[in-house]
């Protein structure tokens, strides 16, 4: 068996880009694919709805309500003659555009908050003692109190959630961080006189992307979830404006008969948030530095 110190000296010598190693390591791990597509494919359907929707999704047609699905009406009516293909389709960019708005808010805010802290050991306190206690609600209990105070509406569902989710990336980045901002090159860029912000934002924070990118598909999918069951409760976005959740909601009274406007809805969430939880298990094994060392 050869010397491990010349295995290591072996792999060294081998010049691959990080790019190769990735994509390399994506390949491996189906999940990462397969979860990525069909969370671009609903993304490519939010985005071009008015032109892929059969329908006006707001067209009452009463004689022919309640229609099982079939041709005309793919995915049947509700009990107004709405067709449910074109409410789903139109659905899917409320339901994305806020989980986007969400992750896209939330990051930015929890980023500068984890850095901060990590960083400013005398603003640690303060911000995880702040970060403490909204992590001590229920995200869904939360959401709801503060959608209930400033009433239902898509921005309102939006500035909930990132209340919600806002402690929970701050808590990671400042974990990434704090460990970051114990190396050598830190110190070495503070001796040199560096800016705070250039060490904090060019310097820790591109060695914190990792487990950031892993967190925020999972909250990409809870924010699916939870603006659903805000819309089921009447606490989100506006009925006028259909959303899986609402879409449900209304289903509800007509289940017995009319099976097809709980299920389809149903199974959009379903699949779009088990597509969301695989690519981000898979990049959590493709984005570990230990994987990554190994190949």
């Amino acid at each position: 068996m050869s010397d491990p110190t010349q295995q290591a000296l072996a792999a060294l010598a081998r010049p691959r880009s990080k790019g190769s190693r990735f994509l390399r390591l994506v390949r491996r791990n189906p999940f990462v694919p397969i979860g990525g597509g069909v969370v671009v494919l609903f993304a490519l359907t939010a985005l071009f709805a008015p032109w892929l929707a059969p329908k006006n999704p707001q067209m009452i047609d009463v004689v022919n309500r309640l229609l099982p699905p079939g041709p005309g009406h793919w995915m049947g009516t509700d009990e107004y003659g709405r067709d449910i293909l074109s409410r789903v389709i139109h659905g899917s960019r409320i339901s994305m555009s806020v989980a986007v708005l969400v992750v896209i808010l939330s990051a930015l805010m929890g980023v500068v908050l984890g850095i901060l802290s990590a960083y400013y050991r005398k603003l640690d306190n303060i911000i995880m003692r702040m970060v403490d206690g909204l992590m001590a609600f229920p995200e869904i209990l939360l959401a709801i109190s503060i959608v209930a105070t400033l009433g239902p509406s898509k921005g309102n569902v939006v500035a909930a959630l990132c209340v919600v989710y806002t402690p929970l990336i701050a808590r990671v980045v400042r974990a990434s961080a704090l460990v970051e901002r114990e190396r050598t090159y830190v110190e070495a860029m503070e001796v040199m006189g560096a800016h705070p912000l250039r060490v904090m934002f060019l310097n820790i924070l591109p060695n914190c992307t990792a487990p950031l990118i892993v967190q925020l598909t999972f909250i990409f999918a809870q924010s699916i979830i939870v603006e659903a069951s805000l819309s089921f409760l009447g606490a989100g976005t506006p009925p006028q404006y259909p959303s899986w959740g609402n879409i449900l909601s209304e289903g509800v009274i007509v289940m017995q008969e009319a099976w097809w406007q709980t299920a389809f809805p149903g199974l959009c969430i379903l699949v779009v948030v088990m597509a969301l939880n695989l690519m981000g298990d898979g990049l959590r094994d493709v984005l570990d530095p230990h994987n990554i060392s190994r190949r």
